[in-house]
């Protein structure tokens, strides 16, 4: 019995860097409100992050700032459960 192995070529994977994702999350934390203002003027949406949980946390702290909810770790996490 014969198999045809078809070639498998490599993925290509966009650039990406998953620390300067996390430190621009942890700076939107820290900053509050007036951090995710500024860098939502940037990042329009999740799709901007590579990793999936920092496209998750992106997208909790925008529910979290549509509602005016502080940021806290409590509010994030539980905001993240979602």
């Amino acid at each position: 019995m014969e198999y045809n192995m078809k070639t498998i070529e490599p993925v290509k994977l966009p650039p990406s860097d998953v620390e300067a994702e996390e430190s621009l999350l942890a700076e939107v934390i820290n900053g509050g409100f007036k951090a995710f203002d500024n860098a939502e003027q940037t990042i329009q949406d999740e799709e901007a992050f590579y990793d999936f949980k920092c496209k998750h946390l992106w997208s909790a702290l925008r529910r979290l700032r549509q509602r005016e909810e502080e940021y806290s770790l409590v509010t994030i996490a539980d905001e993240a459960k979602k």
